[in-house]
Order: structure tokens, then sequence, then C-alpha cells
């Protein structure tokens, strides 16, 4: 496994450089590809330019966002598969092998069976695409009530859920979050009762202890480590135990890092990274497997 840097925590979107300059100075071994843009760029300036800065850096990529609208009207998903092979085959140049997927936890329109239907059909046709370029797709959801609050339609949002769906889609795999999974009243034995093949990609974070988890709410992604509600070492040396080879990226909500400068919250994040993996008895060379 590696540590993975994400933009998540940032108030905005960085520049490719800046993305890499931040992961390598704060200890992280790769970084998430934005796949629409990087197919832009090769279709612009050749594959040779627009690889040029992961190339010298020699930085992994962890995973892209699949770039599907999967609650849109019907155009609008063909429209996007269509160019989903395109954006497929510069990933997987790129060695960039999970396409990651985290679902929206209602529907406007559709109840919890219509809904369902609708992502397996879609995952389905997508995963037909990403399977001829060697990618898989993890999937993952969003457990905080306050998402679904006031929406019609709920959809999705505990890990008892998700199997069926991830079980139907041929080659997928779990975005492991153990912040969603507590709101979802889910455990970290629950993650271990997964298919350790099926752990694709792996996000940390931490929450309150001042409250319970069903009560959390998305500006409640806590430093990872920092108040230990969480059993974060203890999934990190179940990856181990596993030989688990994907990306972990540490998730903190904007909130948490208001008025800090980017490079100051890619330090706290590589720092309690860092931190997590030392307790976890990782080492420099696992950090880079």
């Amino acid at each position: 496994m590696f540590k993975n840097f994400s933009t998540y925590a940032l108030d905005m979107m960085a520049p490719l450089y800046e993305q890499i300059e931040m992961a390598l100075t704060h200890g992280f071994r790769g970084i998430d590809l934005d796949a629409v843009d990087m197919a832009e760029q090769f279709e612009l300036r050749g594959e040779q330019k627009a690889r040029r800065l992961l190339d010298s850096a020699k930085i992994q990529l962890g995973s892209f966002e699949l770039p599907l609208p999967l609650q849109g009207s019907d155009e609008e998903f063909q429209q996007e598969l269509e160019k989903l092979s395109t954006r497929a085959e510069v990933a997987a140049r790129l060695d960039c092998l999970r396409a990651r997927v985290i679902l929206q936890p209602w529907s406007e329109t559709l109840p919890m069976h219509e809904n369902f239907e609708l992502h397996r059909q879609r995952l389905q046709q997508a995963a037909g695409v990403l399977q001829g370029y060697s990618i898989r797709i993890a999937v993952g959801f969003s457990a905080p009530a306050a998402l679904r609050e006031g929406k019609p339609h709920e959809f999705i949002h505990k890990l008892e859920q998700l199997t069926p769906l991830v079980e139907m889609i041929p080659g997928a795999g779990y975005v492991i979050d153990l912040w969603d999974v507590a709101i979802g009243g889910g455990s970290l034995e629950a993650v271990k009762a997964l298919p350790p093949e099926k752990i694709l990609v792996v996000h940390v974070c931490d929450g309150p202890a001042d409250k319970p988890p069903a009560e959390w709410t998305p500006e409640d992604r806590l430093l990872p480590g920092s108040t230990g509600t969480l059993p974060l070492v203890e999934l990190l040396e179940y990856l181990k135990q596993i030989d688990y080879q994907g990306p972990v990226s540490p998730l903190v909500s904007k909130a948490q890092t208001q008025g800090q400068r980017r490079d100051e919250v890619a330090g706290a994040l590589g720092q309690a990274l860092e931190e997590l993996w030392q307790q976890s008895g990782l080492s420099p060379l696992a950090a880079s497997t």
C-alpha cells in the first residue's frame, strides 16, 4: 500500500505540478489522476509532453474518478460513456488501474429499487469498457444523514446495502472509508468480512468523540488519528496482513482546514498519515509497495 495525496481538503483544485510538489514534500508516494483533463492533454500536447511531470517525479497514481453521470439522463450518460474508452486508455497507459465512484445517497425521482437497477445497468456498462484496459471500479457510499434530509428518495448509504451492487459489477470492488462505515452502523469487522481482493481504494479520517457516529456530518471529517474514534491503526494492520497494494488517502473536511495554506494542509495530512504508518508497523519500504 502507499500514502496517497488527495486534494479533497484543499479550498480549490491544485494544478498537477503543485499536487506533485506537495505530495513528494510531505511524504506521499502517490496522487489521484484527473483522467478527463489528462486525456485532453494527451490529445492537445501528445503523450510524451502530457505525462512528463508524472514520469520525472516517479510518482504513483492512486485512482481516478469515474467520469460518468450515473444519475443523469440517458442522453447525458451515453455521451460520456462514449468518451470512457479514450479516458480509460490514457489512465491505463499511466498505470492508473482503479476508477472510483462514490454513490449519491439520494435521488430526486427514483425509489431505492429503481435507482439500484439504474446503477447496476450503468456500472455494468462502464465495467465492460474498463475491463478492456484492466481497470477495476471501486464503489463507495456517503453515509451522513444530513445528506439525505429533505430528499424524496434515499439510496445506498450503508456497507450492507452496497455489497449486492458490487457483487453484480464485473471486477468491481470497494472504496473503504471507516468513517462512512461507522456512520452507517458498521465496523472494521464488517470490512474484514469482505473479500480482500475487492478492497481497491482506502480513505482515512477520524470523527468527533463528543457525539455518536450516527450524528456525524460531512464537516466532521477530522485529521486521521486526531481523536482515536476509529480503529485506523487496526485497519492499516489488516491491510498489511492481506497485502493490500492500493492507495491510502486522508480525506479531511475543508471545514477543518479553513484559513490554512495549501502546504500547511498537505503537511498536516502527511504527518498524520506518517504517525499512523509508524503505529501500524509499516516500514518505509512498505509505504512504497
